[in-house]
């Protein structure tokens, strides 16, 4: 109590109390407010670095995301990669197939063009070969106008003793070329490609056909004496048998060669076809066209001697 008294008698009689607590609380909160200062300071950067560990997590989180994502896309890539591979191995492959195709389809064209020009060189080899076919046909034409006007002649010319003619008017306007027709009339002569060409009646026959056409004579001329071996009629009428049997051995021969003839176009048109058929049908058609002019042409004349023979 007296020390007490004796503090406060000391302030009191100093006078500096007051001022001296008034420092020490000031340095109180002056200490205070620094160090909350300094915990708002530490918790800033505590929370600071929290929230980064926080954005950091979440990026970490982004990431395994994104990298699962990736690695799936990947995956399809690799898959996607193996089929272009195998899709690419394919198409070489077709490639290489191709290029084999088209040098043997170029081995082909080359082929059938030089075919084609051969083929071209002998159609016009044939078609000068029908020209100069045209020319002989057209000779034989004349020629064979000549023999029946020939034989005509040499049949209306044939008189017998009586006046009468050899043969009837009747008998030279049925037959083209004067044949008489008596009552065994030869065989006739067929022409075929492949056959026998002739089949002339043998010399040995000419005299039973003389005979047959006496007695014909002598039944269309009833009051007729009987002629002698010797007579002017008779060699005339043989003389006219062996010229009627040479003209027939040349009709004969030219409707051989016209036969030839025509069975060389047919080959020459069966080659053509055979070879034509890598080429267009229309070239195929006017080819045919072609040949069926050509045996046209000639079919018409072999008609015709087919039927002076018969």
């Amino acid at each position: 109590m007296s020390e007490s008294s004796q503090n406060y008698r000391r302030l009191g009689r100093n006078g500096h109390g007051f001022a001296y607590c008034s420092k020490s609380s000031s340095t109180f909160f002056l200490i205070l407010s620094v160090a909350f200062v300094l915990s708002l300071v530490y918790l800033y950067f505590s929370t600071s670095s929290e929230l980064q560990s926080f954005h950091a997590n979440i990026k970490v989180e982004e990431l395994t995301k994104s990298e699962s994502e990736c690695k799936s896309s990947k995956n399809d890539l690799e898959a996607k990669l193996q089929v272009c591979k195998k899709d690419l191995f394919d198409k070489s492959t077709s490639l290489g197939r191709i290029e084999t195709n088209k040098a043997d389809c170029e081995n082909t064209l080359k082929e059938l063009k030089s075919k084609l020009e051969t083929a071209n060189s002998a159609l016009k080899a044939k078609e000068s070969e029908n020209s100069e076919q045209a020319s002989k046909i057209a000779e034989l034409t004349s020629t064979i106008a000549q023999l029946r006007s020939q034989l005509e002649l040499k049949k209306s010319d044939a008189v017998l003793p009586s006046g009468k003619p050899v043969l009837p008017d009747s008998n030279l306007q049925n037959n083209a070329i004067g044949v008489p027709e008596t009552g065994n009339p030869p065989k006739n002569i067929t022409l075929k490609a492949g056959s026998q060409r002739e089949q002339i009646v043998a010399p040995d026959k000419v005299g039973e056909i003389d005979a047959k056409d006496d007695g014909t004579n002598e039944k269309q001329n009833g009051d007729f004496p009987k002629r002698q071996p010797g007579g002017r009629v008779h060699l005339a009428e043989q003389e006219e048998k062996r010229d009627k049997l040479s003209n027939h051995k040349e009709l004969l021969h030219a409707a051989a060669n016209l036969d030839k003839q025509q069975e060389v176009l047919d080959d020459a048109g069966a080659e053509k076809e055979y070879n034509a058929n890598g080429a267009d049908d229309l070239d195929n058609k006017n080819k045919e066209a072609k040949n069926k002019d050509e045996k046209s042409v000639n079919r018409p004349l072999v008609d015709a001697l087919h039927g002076i023979v018969a």
